[in-house]
């Protein structure tokens, strides 16, 4: 049950005085400083497998196209957003980044607003110090994916998590459903929040509890019916959210999985847009018949489910691997790295403050504050923490999806920073070591790096990407220059020597090819060739399932066919499409008729073809 002491300590941003207008200042200047840096780099210019795809989608939503043609399969709020930016102002990156600059600092008020009522505004302060300097939300902003807008959601959440606790109000709860199902839209790993909510609404009073759980439902709903309604008009399908959850769900539990991103071997691409239809195909496949998005995703769901019954053991110690990674100091990326930015920007590459500091003073700090000031002060925040952590095991670890924790770990670690130096103030040396003491106790944990992480310290993996994405449309010297750069961090990275040896042939050097042919100590250093001309080959027909000719007969063309031979092989693969597309509408006839067209050199598939009909 709330107190009137607890309503008392809730505090306005106004009192944070002239220190949080400096502390907002100083942000600013260093955000802007920072994009001022990067602006003309890869970082702004070269969008990359997520980003590419938000960017791409609020194009189209800026233009018009608000509605769509496909169930979710991407969070869609992010998209929106940047595209009502992109419709007012021009669809431009690095105006968008500015504008997440300054919504970033709007997080460091909501986070000092909340870390001045937790534990008084000396904590708010430097809580609001260190968001102001910390390197991943620096980074981030100067990217086009999700973080910036979930964390100033996220600290809208812990505000209103704190107010619902501290006064019984109808507003508060609602608005709080709402803004946990407005952010279940830009990642839905939130709404394993809700849950937490209704323990903790029991546990404050059990004579209102259900009321104020259906409230909170309410506000979640709010947000999530429309798009339930509309993934089921466009898609077929009643999703609340999105369709990946299956699919995401199988990436972290595996028989191969590492417990961060896991890249499925029958991907063609981990851009979003295959990725989605490449397990679908699969799963259909498996199935022996046409599977939606969301049929699909029960498919993965139940294929992880399976491994996880029959190998208790083997993932008992996948949740061992994703504990140790979520609390370690390494930022894990499922897109673009912080260590690509510090190798772009001064302002990332020389700043101290990161997780290797903040995660274990904030956890030391959490159960500083959990001894002094009790469990109703800290439930909102250990609750928050609990959440994306169970998150984190649920799934996979990326240091994108574990960005929400960070706001309470800066205002545990400033709560333990104040205490020591008060401590010190007071001359109390003894408490004040002790308190030191337990601030190293997470330092191990949090700083111990394996050679798995040591290895990927570094932007190899960013700036292979980038190289992928100038390769894709067809910027050969731009590519080499990316791949050469990979192999001056990785120089025995295989996929690196690979692609930087496709780039040459694709650009016309092909002695450089045969030369990357003999550095890959190939016996006959020319047979390379042959390797790229296959894997063209291969890229050339999964662009024609996709529907893309034009970039298919580019790749056949590498793939070193005659002109004639590749238009009528991308004649033959498009009409054994429309055929396949024909029998799935349960058009037999039609199908048949593309069927007849198709070069009778291609009798198998025909015949396989013509059994499904009959």
């Amino acid at each position: 049950m709330t107190t009137g002491s607890e309503k008392s300590d809730i505090i306005g941003i106004k009192t944070g005085g002239l220190a949080l207008l400096l502390i907002s200042l100083t942000a600013l200047i260093l955000r802007l400083v920072h994009l001022w840096i990067v602006k003309n780099t890869d970082l702004v210019q070269v969008p990359i497998i997520d980003a590419a795809f938000y960017h791409q989608w609020a194009v189209e939503i800026s233009k018009g196209n608000v509605i769509g043609d496909h169930t979710f399969f991407m969070s869609p709020l992010y998209s929106y957003f940047a595209g009502l930016i992109y419709a007012i102002i021009g669809a431009s990156p690095i105006r968008l980044m500015i504008l997440q600059s300054v919504m970033g600092i709007g997080t460091i008020l909501l986070l000092y607003r909340w870390g001045a009522s937790l534990a008084g505004k000396k904590v708010g302060l430097l809580a609001a110090g260190i968001a102001a300097l910390y390197a991943p939300f620096i980074f981030f902003e100067s990217t086009l994916l999700t973080s910036t807008l979930i964390l100033f959601l996220s600290a809208i959440v812990l505000n209103l998590a704190e107010a619902v606790f501290r006064r019984e109000s109808i507003i508060s709860i609602l608005l709080l459903g709402g803004i946990i199902g407005l952010s279940a839209l830009a990642r839905p790993l939130v709404l394993l929040f809700i849950p937490f909510l209704y323990l903790l609404l029991i546990r404050d009073n059990k004579a209102t509890w259900l009321k104020r759980s259906l409230l909170l439902t309410a506000g979640v709903l709010v947000f999530l019916i429309p798009i339930g309604i509309r993934n089921l008009i466009i898609g077929g399908e009643f999703s609340l959210t999105t369709s990946s959850a299956g699919m995401n769900f199988y990436v972290g539990n595996n028989p191969d999985a590492t417990g961060l991103y896991w890249e499925a071997p029958f991907l063609s691409s981990i851009e979003p847009q295959y990725e989605d239809e490449d397990f679908r195909q699969v799963a259909s496949e498996a199935m022996g018949k046409n599977l939606s998005t969301g049929e699909a995703g029960s498919y993965w769901f139940n294929q992880s489910l399976d491994w996880i019954i029959h190998k208790p053991f083997s993932y008992v110690k996948l949740l061992a691997r994703k504990t140790f990674y979520f609390w370690n100091r390494a930022e894990f990326a499922n897109n673009i790295s912080i260590y690509y930015g510090k190798e772009v920007s001064p302002i990332l590459k020389f700043n101290p403050f990161g997780f290797y500091l903040i995660g274990p003073l904030g956890l030391a700090g959490l159960i500083l504050m959990f001894r002094r000031l009790g469990w109703k002060r800290n439930r909102v925040a250990i609750t928050w923490v609990v959440t994306y952590f169970v998150g984190g095991l649920i799934f996979f670890i990326a240091s994108e999806y574990r960005l929400p924790i960070v706001l309470v770990l800066m205002v545990g670690a400033s709560y333990l920073i104040v205490e020591i130096i008060g401590e010190f103030r007071a001359r109390r040396i003894e408490p004040a070591m002790k308190l030191l003491m337990l601030g190293l106790l997470f330092m191990p944990l949090s700083n111990f790096r394996t050679d798995f992480i040591h290895r990927g310290e570094n932007a190899r993996m960013d700036v292979f990407n980038i190289g992928n994405t100038f390769l894709k449309y067809g910027k050969n010297k731009e590519a080499i220059t990316r791949f050469e750069h990979v192999l001056e961090i990785d120089p025995y990275f295989p996929e690196g020597i690979m692609k930087l040896a496709d780039a040459y042939y694709r650009a016309g050097m092909t002695e450089e090819a045969i030369e990357i042919g003999k550095r890959a100590g190939l016996k006959d250093p020319e047979s390379i060739l042959e390797i790229i001309k296959s894997q063209a080959l291969y890229e050339a027909y999964a662009l024609l399932s996709e529907g893309k000719t034009k970039m298919a007969m580019e790749e056949f063309g590498f793939a070193g066919l005659d002109p004639g031979v590749a238009v009528a092989e991308t004649t033959r693969v498009n009409l054994i499409r429309n055929a396949q597309m024909a029998i799935q509408a349960s058009n037999p006839t039609q199908a048949l008729e593309f069927l007849i067209r198709v070069n009778s050199t291609d009798k198998i598939r025909y015949r396989i073809l013509w059994c499904c009909i009959i």
